[in-house]
């Protein structure tokens, strides 16, 4: 966990130069959306960063697996969010073309930042007997194995 913090410490550090070079120092600011996707990601990487913190020190198996949800959400709300910044940059919004590199950058990074926070819950479930071998569903497996087979053949 203290390592996982500590690279966690390193994106900041990084993604804060990254907004004085990128941003500040230039005078630039995110459109009205991007900010508010930005804000809604770190409202939830908060939330995610308390029950984080509350797994570490307590060790239930429930919030340890209400984590990892979190995370897939976190994943998917950063995936819609790029979506929805390609769509402004078609739209030619201004603030958005200014921002794109710092903005698509600051979503992936918290996107990582989150997933050091909610790799607590992995010992926790293991040790509990709750992960699975592999996230990749069994049909999926069994379609590979096939394909795999067939190209052996």
């Amino acid at each position: 966990f203290t390592i996982n913090m500590e690279q966690i410490g390193d994106i900041i550090e990084r993604v804060l130069q990254d907004v004085e070079d990128k941003k500040i120092r230039k005078g630039r600011s995110f459109s009205d959306a991007g900010m508010a996707e930005i804000c809604h990601l770190h409202e939830r990487l908060l939330a995610n960063l308390r029950l984080g913190m509350s797994v570490f020190l307590d060790g239930h198996v429930r919030d340890a697996q209400k984590l990892l949800e979190e995370k897939a959400r976190f994943r998917d709300l950063e995936h819609e969010y790029a979506a929805n910044h390609i769509g402004r940059l078609q739209d030619n919004t201004p603030s958005s073309i200014e921002t794109s590199s710092l903005h698509l950058d600051l979503t992936s990074d918290l996107k990582r930042i989150n997933s050091h926070i909610c790799s607590i819950a992995y010992p926790i479930l293991e040790s509990a007997g709750a992960l699975s071998a592999t996230r990749i569903r069994p049909s999926v497996l069994t379609s590979l194995d096939s394909d795999l087979q067939q190209k052996v053949e």
